[in-house]
């Protein structure tokens, strides 16, 4: 997937939809780390061993637990009658705000620069944790491969 397309078409609309809290430079560009990390930008939807879905890789689980925090912000973005885990592989609006409100669970404020290695040190905080497989090194590698 074209990262530009991504970042006009799908990132920016959603996040602006939601509100000046959860749009930025920063928001949009962490989210296409994100997907460059997660996915290869798009080349996998869903998880090899696991139950992982879509461009950034969120889990069923994972989705259930943010909208029932959030009321979901974003709702219009639903397919009717879809489960989560089409919504999750195939409606990459919904994917955009899952995503985003994951980030936002996080106390932590976002990176105050587009520098691919912080945007990953926050990735790996927030999003892949502690425990997940992935790294710094690699979410700059794909940051650098596909959104660069």
């Amino acid at each position: 997937m074209n990262a530009n397309d991504l970042r006009f078409n799908v990132i920016r609309p959603v996040l602006v939809t939601m509100g000046t809290k959860l749009w930025s430079e920063v928001a949009e560009a962490l989210l296409l780390g994100t997907c460059a990390v997660e996915s290869d930008m798009g080349t996998f939807l869903k998880q090899t061993k696991g139950p992982a879905r879509g461009i950034y890789q969120i889990e069923p689980a994972t989705a259930g637990d943010v909208l029932a925090r959030h009321g979901f912000v974003g709702s219009q973005w639903l397919i009717p009658s879809a489960g989560i885990e089409l919504q999750l592989t195939g409606n990459l609006l919904f994917q955009t705000a899952i995503a985003r409100l994951i980030y936002y669970r996080d106390p932590t404020p976002l990176p105050a620069t587009l520098d691919p290695y912080l945007l990953g040190e926050y990735w790996k905080q927030g999003y892949n944790t502690k425990v997940g497989k992935g790294t710094v090194e690699l979410f700059v590698q794909k940051y650098q491969k596909y959104v660069k």
